[in-house]
C-alpha cells in the first residue's frame, strides 16, 4: 500500500492518523542488562513489542552489546506467535548471514550465536527483515544469554532497539 501524499488544506481522516502513528511500533532499551553464567536464553525484559495477528511488520533492530570474544560470547533467538514466519537478514561481526525463523509447531526459532569484540568493545547486529503473523496475535521478543557460560557478563547496551512498521 503506498503512503498517501498531502496536499495543503486537507484533512487527516482517523484512517490517515491510524497508518502514520498507531502502526509504528517501538521498543528501546533505557539500560544496560547483563547476565553471567548462563547459557539458557531469556527474554530481553526491553525488547519485546505485541504483535497484531494476520498482519506483516517491517522489522528493523539493533542490538548492542559486549562480550568476551570467545568465552562468553552472545547466542539469541525470538519469541514469535504461532504461524509467524520472520525473514530477512542479520549483520553481526560476523558478516551478513539470511535469517528465517519460522518454527513449524513451537513459537522459539533456532538458536544462533555470535562472537564478542572482547570485554568492553561493544559489536552490533542488525536485523531487517519482515515478520508475517499468522492467525495469532502475541509478542515478538527478543531472547538471549552467554553463548558458553562464563562468570564474565555478557550486557545487551542501553540504546538498542527494534522498530517494527506495519505494512499490511
Amino acid at each position: 500500500m503506498a503512503l498517501r501524499v498531502f496536499n495543503p488544506g486537507d484533512v487527516l481522516a482517523a484512517a490517515d492518523v491510524n497508518e502514520y502513528l498507531v502502526n509504528n511500533r517501538y521498543a528501546i532499551k533505557p539500560a544496560d542488562t547483563a547476565r553471567f553464567s548462563t547459557t539458557t536464553p531469556a527474554n530481553d525484559p526491553d525488547l519485546t513489542i505485541a504483535v497484531d495477528a494476520n498482519k506483516t511488520y517491517f522489522v528493523n533492530m539493533t542490538v548492542l552489546f559486549t562480550a568476551v570474544n570467545g568465552t562468553g560470547d552472545l547466542q539469541f533467538q525470538f519469541t514469535i506467535p504461532a504461524g509467524t514466519v520472520f525473514s530477512g537478514t542479520a549483520t553481526d561481526p560476523n558478516g551478513v548471514v539470511p535469517y528465517t525463523a519460522s518454527p513449524p509447531g513451537r513459537a522459539i526459532t533456532t538458536l544462533l550465536g555470535v562472537t564478542g569484540a572482547g570485554t568492553g568493545t561493544v559489536a552490533a547486529i542488525v536485523f531487517n527483515g519482515v515478520l508475517a503473523t499468522g492467525g495469532s496475535s502475541g509478542s515478538f521478543t527478543f531472547q538471549w544469554s552467554q553463548q558458553t557460560s562464563n562468570a564474565t557478563s555478557t550486557t545487551v547496551k542501553q540504546g538498542s532497539h527494534m522498530f517494527l512498521r506495519r505494512v499490511s
